[in-house]
């Protein structure tokens, strides 16, 4: 359990393979350029309840209006962003859907339907109307964006590529492969409801979602038997212990290479 004393309104939510601590709901004002995080002092944050496993998350907030009328706003929750460069794509609970972490609330025992906000972004930049004129999917990782892809003029074609939205993957394999295009711009999602918060009273919001359960081949934070360069982080961000860490070095001791048999870090949640 986790008293704060005020709302902080700006959520800190990243992804996967950057990612932290699941941030909290935030409150937001919704502009021409979307969403923008506000803050409130009327609303505080009396409680905050955490569950955690690898098949779910739960979070239940107490939120209490202390003033004496009532406070209308928007809740804001961002998820992680997804997609990006082919070769760093993080796994999700479920690829083939918006809500690809099966997100949903409910506020005072009531399940809400949140609105979906969306953004194509390549760099920061924002290329979400050049996305939606070719009526192509904003998923990334859907198969029929993918599939989609495939009906763009070769204008269209030269142009995305000029701005990074799309990689051939067949480029420099040799041979006379044709060109087979992917997309590889990030998605940002933030869910948002409109909610009204009574003048003296709790409010109980709950929300849940399936956490991101990655791996890698192989094992990053030691090599030969001794910790790597990048020990010191694994260290810190998945409080890797002297106990694990001599596990991990009888493991790597067992395995055989030439044969194809390697150890591996998987199974571990992302939230």
């Amino acid at each position: 359990m986790t008293t704060v004393p005020k709302l902080m309104l700006a959520c800190a939510l990243q992804a996967f393979a950057t990612t932290t601590v699941l941030a909290n709901d935030s409150m937001a004002t919704l502009e021409a350029g979307g969403l923008v995080f506000t803050r409130s002092e009327e609303i505080t944050m009396a409680r905050e309840d955490l569950y955690i496993s690898p098949e779910k998350v739960e979070v239940k907030y107490l939120y209490r209006n202390t003033s004496d009328k009532p406070v209308s706003t928007i809740v804001a929750f961002p998820m992680p962003k997804i997609g990006g460069p082919i070769e760093i794509m993080s796994a999700v609970p479920d690829e083939q859907s918006d809500n690809f972490m099966d997100f949903s609330v409910v506020q005072d025992g009531e399940e809400i339907e949140p609105n979906l906000q969306q953004r194509v972004l390549v760099r920061g930049i924002d290329f979400t109307a050049d996305v939606e004129e070719q009526e192509i999917p904003l998923q990334p990782l859907l198969k029929e964006t993918t599939e989609a892809l495939k009906a763009l003029e070769p204008d269209v074609i030269k142009d995305w590529l000029a701005k990074g939205l799309i990689v051939d993957i067949n480029h420099g394999t040799g041979g006379e492969a044709a060109p087979e295009y992917a997309p590889v711009w990030e998605l940002e999602s933030i869910y948002w409801w409109e909610t009204t918060f009574p003048a003296g009273a709790d409010v109980e919001v709950e929300h849940r979602y399936r956490p991101s359960v990655g791996g890698s081949a192989g094992l990053v934070f030691m090599w030969d038997g001794k910790p790597s360069d990048a020990y010191a982080e694994y260290q810190q961000r998945y409080c890797i212990d002297d106990a694990f860490l001599n596990a991990a070095i009888k493991l790597e001791k067992k395995q055989n290479p030439d044969a194809g048999s390697t150890i591996s870090s998987s199974g571990c949640p992302t939230f």
